[in-house]
């Protein structure tokens, strides 16, 4: 039911979730897309793809309230950001990979994870991994742990002032 387009089109953000076994193999359980162009709309329509629930982990983007397996939504601003939802999670070790195409430079996007209260840079060029567990403390599977906030670099020149400049003389060989 989704418009035939390539999605090569458009600049994307792909996000895979994996648990890891003990042996540190993995195994993709779940993902989302969100695709981005100007003929695309913020709200949720009929171009975004709701989440089915798995029976295991569910891992979707949140938007308005809706749970969103594939959103398409206008260009990346300064401040966006993607919510994610993921729940249905247990007690072991999870890798994300990030996976984006098409990004201008002059956007970064970092991951903030909410449990740890850090941010990591992820890239916008090449796939990004991301090592994550959830343990025995029930706030380390928070649904609303993980979000991607897209910033804009400035494109102002930055003025740089010298105090002192020095001069030596040297002899010619």
């Amino acid at each position: 039911f989704r418009p035939a387009n390539p999605t090569s089109l458009y600049t994307t953000f792909k996000t895979s979730l994996y648990f890891v076994n003990a042996d540190n193999s993995t195994k993709l359980v779940d993902g989302n897309l969100a695709e981005f162009d100007d003929s695309f709309d913020n709200s949720v329509d009929l171009q975004d793809a709701m989440k089915f629930a798995n029976i295991n982990e569910n891992f979707s983007l949140l938007r308005n309230k809706a749970s969103i397996a594939m959103e398409r939504r206008e260009p990346i601003t300064g401040n966006d950001t993607l919510f994610f939802n993921l729940s249905r999670t247990t007690q072991r070790n999870y890798k994300f990979a990030f996976q984006p195409a098409g990004f201008y430079p002059g956007i970064i996007a970092f991951l903030e994870d909410n449990y740890l209260g850090t941010k990591t840079m992820l890239s916008l060029l090449d796939i990004s991994i991301y090592d994550f567990n959830v343990s025995g403390d029930i706030k380390s599977a928070t649904a609303n742990r993980f979000r991607v906030v897209f910033t804009t670099l400035p494109l102002e020149v930055v003025p740089v002032t010298f105090k002192t400049i020095r001069a030596y003389k040297q002899a010619l060989n």
